[in-house]
């Protein structure tokens, strides 16, 4: 079975080939991303930042509580991975292990994943919220209604005796139902889809009819139970 880094490498490749030469000015940049943690932090590759800090966890420069100054701070630089817990994030960046408290803002840092785990079971923080993800998957996160829902809904409403349409048959029906898994869309009603929608509902109706792709999106999320 394909890995789940090597679906979401093709599928940005696939998905990117089928834009439109309309869509085609909406491409630049499809190589930045940013995402919203479940705290209310970002996670962020973009430019004017990766090329000092990489992929950073950092303020919300839109948070309204927090002063100028911090909008613009950089907490964890050159990320490699990282997973939720409720109120923290772990995660491994260049320089090592760190866990990183989303209330207060404070970094303690690992020398080794051994003092990282035993961190997490002295602070008794459980189950992680999600897997440990990477740079592919804040892609997918940041790009998901147009790049990965729409294409895997239409591959799965497919009857199973049709061969996939165009530009879908390296995506496999599996990859796709994990995608559109109820924990999948969950985690992304947590963080930054959830906030996102919450947003582009409260746009006038106009606006949000053209966006159709992103109203039947936001819709189908809100609504899971």
């Amino acid at each position: 079975m394909t890995s789940r880094k090597t679906f979401w490498m093709t599928a940005a490749l696939v998905f990117s080939l089928t834009l439109t030469p309309q869509s085609s000015r909406a491409s630049i940049g499809l190589a930045e991303w940013q995402v919203s943690t479940p705290g209310g932090n970002l996670i962020l590759h973009a430019d004017g930042w990766k090329e000092t800090y990489g992929d950073c966890l950092k303020a919300d420069d839109s948070d309204a509580t927090l002063l100028p100054s911090q909008r613009e701070q950089v907490y964890v630089s050159h990320l490699r991975r990282w997973r939720y817990y409720q109120g923290y994030i772990a995660g491994e960046s260049q320089t090592g292990f760190f866990l990183f408290n989303e209330v207060s803002k404070q970094v303690t840092a690992f020398s080794h994943e051994q003092a990282l785990s035993q961190a997490i079971a002295d602070k008794g923080l459980g189950q992680p919220k999600s897997n440990w993800l990477t740079s592919q998957d804040g892609w997918a996160e940041a790009w998901f209604p147009e790049m990965v829902w729409q294409p895997c809904k239409e591959l799965l409403s497919q009857s199973t005796n049709r061969q996939p349409g165009k530009g879908f048959s390296p995506v496999s029906r599996a990859q796709c139902r994990q995608a559109l898994s109820k924990s999948s869309l969950a985690l992304y009603r947590e963080t930054t889809w959830g906030r996102q929608c919450q947003r582009f509902q409260t746009a006038p109706v106009s606006t949000q009819q053209q966006q159709p792709t992103l109203q039947a999106f936001c819709e189908e999320l809100l609504r899971i139970p």
